[in-house]
C-alpha cells in the first residue's frame, strides 16, 4: 500500500493494523467486540491466523484449518499482485523521483 499510495498508504496500513489487532480475537474473544466491528473479524486476515493457530496449538477440529489457510493464501496472492503492480508502475525514473522536493 505504501508503494502504490505513498503517505496515504502508510496511514491506511496503520488503520488496518489497528482494526486487525482489535478484531482478531488474540487477547480476548472476538465475540465480545462491538457489533459493528464483528464483520471485520471475517473480512481481515489476522482473525484467520489466530483461529488457525489456536486449532493447531490447543487441539480441536481441523476442519476449519483448510478455510483459514485458503483465506490467508488469498490475501498473499492479492498482496503480491498489488506489489507487482506498484513495482511495474514505478519502473521508470522521472526527474521528480530522482530529485524529490524537500518535505518537512
Amino acid at each position: 500500500m505504501n508503494a502504490l499510495l505513498g503517505a496515504v498508504g502508510k496511514f491506511l496500513g496503520l488503520v488496518l493494523l489497528v482494526l486487525q489487532l482489535t478484531t482478531a480475537g488474540g487477547t480476548f474473544p472476538w465475540q465480545t467486540i462491538p457489533g459493528p466491528l464483528q464483520p471485520l473479524h471475517i473480512a481481515l486476515p489476522l482473525g484467520y491466523v489466530v483461529d488457525g493457530l489456536r486449532h493447531l496449538l490447543y487441539g480441536g477440529t481441523l476442519s476449519t484449518l483448510g478455510t483459514d489457510l485458503a483465506v490467508i493464501g488469498g490475501y498473499l496472492v492479492v498482496g503480491l499482485a498489488l506489489s507487482v503492480l506498484a513495482a511495474y508502475k514505478q519502473r521508470v525514473w522521472t526527474p521528480s523521483r530522482l530529485k524529490p522536493e524537500l518535505v518537512l
